[in-house]
């Protein structure tokens, strides 16, 4: 009986074209996924109040930039990501948006640099439907797991 259900288990391994190591590459791509893409949509909803603190408090002005320089960061190890064919549509189309992600933010630091700390950068039409193509792009990459 153990004989055969193990047997069952492995065929069942074999036929869904999944190995166990392709499985775990998969669900840490998901968890990145997940991550990057909260940490992105959690920065761009505190933006207004880190930048109202900003104009007036200096360590406010350095946190604001420290955030996005670490966001910018992250969206450039994410786009190195070599992700599990089953995600590279999903992984091509977040590099895409990860350039409009990326430009905001440079042009977001060089308005700090001049002492511009308006948050509506961030607040455009197109920008927002940029995360949310992100947050969608990460749901779907989560039912792959």
């Amino acid at each position: 009986m153990k004989k055969m259900l193990m047997v069952s288990f492995v065929a069942l391994f074999l036929l869904s074209g999944c190995s166990i190591d392709q499985r775990a590459g998969m669900v840490d791509y998901v968890k990145t996924t997940v991550r990057y893409t909260n940490m992105v949509n959690h920065l761009v909803n505190n933006i207004p109040s880190l930048a109202l603190k900003a104009t007036s408090d200096q360590q406010s002005k350095t946190t604001l930039e420290k955030n996005l320089n670490n966001v910018k960061s992250e969206l450039q190890k994410y786009n190195e990501m070599i992700p599990p064919r089953r995600a590279e549509e999903i992984h091509q189309n977040m590099t895409n948006y990860n350039k409009t992600v990326e430009s905001e933010i440079n042009s977001y630091l060089k308005q700090i640099k001049k002492g511009n700390f308006d948050p509506k950068v961030f607040q455009t039409p197109a920008f927002t439907k940029t995360i949310q193509e992100m947050l969608k792009l990460r749901d779907q990459a989560q039912q792959l797991a």
